[in-house]
């Protein structure tokens, strides 16, 4: 029922495909910039003027960071609408994000879940005010001046993938009388236009290895404001900054920290700082970013701590998890199940409280649960049964008083580093030439399936074979067995030259779920 939000996206789609050939501005804009607009996030909840989706959800609470039983959600990124935008800001990390709402007249920065003020607050602030400026509407951090909210897209944008969130609310009712149409949606294109536009100030480059010149995956901190960013696949990273004179700080996972310092910002454009990483074997496998938590905070916003604090190595800053709370982290690369005690959970203060470990290779689950142990405490993958785990979740025990720091407090994940090969399925291709040649395996199809292996490991897999198996009353194996030879440290591999085959039933179902094993088998 805020569908005055989807009449803005849309203007702002056609006014830059018509200006596109005639005016400058709009010109460089698209030329210069990665661009998202995405009309509609709750179809089902626009056909029927409410604000749930066709499930009972309130869509805006159901985002994974700091979320929580509100709104009819059963759980972080239960919705399919959410789940698809959760995936978009996988595959494009964005500087400035921008959601629309309606019901008020507002333009607000996070945080939504509490009254503390984020790092960032400068920017957000200001970008917030020049939203202001040309719409007229009064801007707050969204916890102050509207109300608590947890599991809003705003907090997740800022506070799992590190954009600057703004949310503006662009009238009141929630849905205006039509002769509004046009003044609201060309006060906030001109708005729009500006946030585009300054998208780009600030620091961007690349991180890399100073090896192999291969990107990294890394947390980039520009310090101040001392909040992290992410690279994207290829290396590259973008943040926004106003001109000064500031330091970056650089971790990731395999290689030593780098700080580079004395960077001019310049105004009204950015600065290139590329920064090549030194690999370094010894350094522990630490926690990369949140994907969800819920963190219980007392009524009076109590808990200042971050979900930041525990990530990278041990530096004595803890996430304070509150009574009965728990936080879910991409580790980046696969813990290994190697001799003895896989990985450690610190929290080293003078009060310790006790959590319950959960593993997973899937950022969603399915969690399999580990142990439960009271302070710093090294876990075996193998209670967990199984034999690498790239996500873990830590949840407190529910004993203790939430207070400022109650529950467990978290400082860090650190994996011990195993001198074994691990081997890992890194994507998968379907080959059905003999069928309707879509890349997918449907009912009555032959196909061929290759698999791609990634050993994550410190040593080589050698003369690599794989065994696959089903039981499943539709699929049949006609061939089996797969080779992919020697597969080294961080390599990929796959069984291109001897691909499974398979069979599918004419009577499959549709979107049927076949379970098969791999069993690997090699030297080494």
């Amino acid at each position: 029922n805020e569908n005055i939000g989807t009449e803005v996206c849309l203007y702002l789609v056609r006014h830059l495909l018509l200006n596109y050939p005639i005016d400058p501005l709009v010109y460089n804009l698209v030329n210069t910039r990665e661009i998202w607009i995405v009309p509609i996030i709750n179809p089902d909840g626009m056909v029927a003027r409410q604000r749930y989706n066709a499930n009972g959800v309130d869509l805006n609470r159901d985002y994974g960071y700091v979320w929580d039983a509100w709104g009819g959600s059963t759980g972080p990124f239960s919705q399919p609408e959410v789940l698809a935008m959760r995936n978009l800001t996988q595959l494009a990390p964005f500087v400035i994000y921008t959601t629309y709402h309606s019901g008020t007249t507002s333009v607000m920065w996070p945080w939504a879940y509490t009254t503390m003020a984020p790092y960032d607050s400068i920017f957000l602030s200001f970008l917030c005010q020049r939203y202001s400026y040309h719409t007229g509407l009064p801007a707050y951090q969204i916890c102050r001046g509207l109300y608590e909210v947890h599991g809003s897209s705003s907090d997740y944008a800022y506070g799992a993938e590190g954009m600057l969130s703004i949310a503006p609310e662009l009238c009141s009712p929630h849905i205006p009388d039509t002769s509004r149409i046009e003044s609201i949606c060309q006060a906030n294109l001109n708005a729009n236009l500006e946030l585009i536009r300054r998208c780009a100030y600030g620091v961007r480059g690349r991180i890399y290895d100073s090896l192999t010149g291969e990107p990294v995956r890394a947390l980039v901190e520009l310090q101040p404001p001392n909040f992290p960013i992410y690279t994207d696949t290829l290396g590259y990273y973008f943040r926004y900054a106003h001109s000064g004179t500031y330091s970056l700080k650089v971790i990731a996972n395999g290689y030593r920290e780098k700080i580079v310092t004395d960077i001019q910002v310049p105004a009204d454009t950015y600065t290139i700082c590329d920064v090549a990483l030194v690999p370094d074997t010894t350094i522990p496998i630490f926690a990369y970013k949140c994907i969800s938590c819920n963190i219980e905070d007392p009524p009076n916003h109590s808990n200042t701590s971050l979900t930041i604090f525990a990530q990278g190595i041990r530096d004595n800053r803890r996430l304070s998890l509150g009574v009965k709370g728990w936080v879910a982290f991409d580790m980046q690369k696969p813990i290994i199940n190697g001799p003895g005690e896989d990985f450690t959970i610190y929290e080293d203060d003078s009060d310790p409280e006790a959590c319950s470990v959960f593993v997973a290779n899937d950022w969603n689950g399915p969690w399999h649960f580990c142990r439960i142990n009271t302070g710093t405490s090294a876990f075996d993958l193998s209670q967990a049964g199984v034999g690498m785990a790239r996500y873990i979740r830590i949840a407190d025990d529910g004993d203790g008083v939430n207070g400022p720091t109650g529950g467990f407090d978290l400082d860090a994940i650190e994996a011990i580093v195993a001198n074994i090969p691990a081997l890992a399925i890194e994507n998968q291709a379907i080959y059905d030439s003999l069928g309707n040649n879509n890349g997918r395996f449907d009912p009555g199809e032959q196909i061929e399936l290759v698999l791609s292996l990634r050993n994550y490991g410190r040593l080589p897999a050698l003369s690599v074979h794989g065994i696959l198996t089903e039981n499943d009353p539709y699929v049949l194996l006609s061939d089996s067995i797969g080779t992919f030879g020697d597969i080294l440290p961080d390599s990929i591999r796959n069984n291109d030259a001897d691909r499974y085959i398979l069979v599918a039933a004419i009577n499959t179902p549709r979107e049927h779920n076949a379970q098969f094993n791999l069993c690997l088998n090699g030297f080494g």
